[in-house]
């Protein structure tokens, strides 16, 4: 069976046709770039009025982004995300920890789909990943995560929206679109 599909959010409007995985693979790289370009500008943004030694930490991550962005390496969300955070960090997160915490998390929504048998439904990441979050279960000591909607647009504190944050407090902004 043949797919058309066609997206204008963000870009001139682009047409894809071929089969159903060959479009999924399209929307998901297509939204992948979209999220990555909007990383791009908010360092842009973040430059203005900074010290030389921050606009080179931010400068660095653009840089790395950017190479993710034309292809010159792997497009990665997981470190796109860690490097915008770590940049307004001046650099003080850990890759390595913040890869462990989220294949800790992967490894136990793994087996809590293992253990309803659900394994074989396409959305079993995504009601795993909404239950651990809502949900007071072992595997999240019993503390479901809370949506900060005080400062839900990190108007007061920019770092209430990223995940470094959302992760170390179960508290902030999240989005299981991801």
């Amino acid at each position: 069976m043949k797919y058309s599909l066609q997206i204008t959010a963000c870009f001139p409007t682009i047409q894809y046709s071929g089969n159903q995985q060959n479009i999924q693979n399209l929307i998901i790289r297509e939204m992948t770039r979209t999220i990555l370009i909007s990383i791009l500008v908010l360092y842009q943004l973040n430059l203005i009025g900074q010290t030389n030694q921050r606009k080179k930490i931010y400068q660095k991550a653009f840089s790395e982004i950017s190479k993710m962005l034309k292809n010159e390496t792997k497009i990665d969300f997981k470190k796109a995300v860690f490097l915008t955070e770590s940049a307004y960090y001046q650099n003080t997160l850990n890759y390595e920890q913040f890869n462990s915490e989220i294949t800790l998390i992967t490894t136990k929504l793994t087996r809590l789909i293992q253990q309803r048998g659900l394994q074989n439904y396409k959305t079993s990441g995504n009601w795993a990943v909404f239950t651990y979050m809502t949900d007071s279960l072992p595997i999240n000591d019993f503390k479901p995560y809370v949506y900060d909607f005080v400062d839900f647009m990190g108007e007061k504190d920019y770092s209430n929206m990223f995940v470094t944050k959302l992760m170390r407090t179960n508290f902030g902004v999240y989005s299981i679109d991801y």
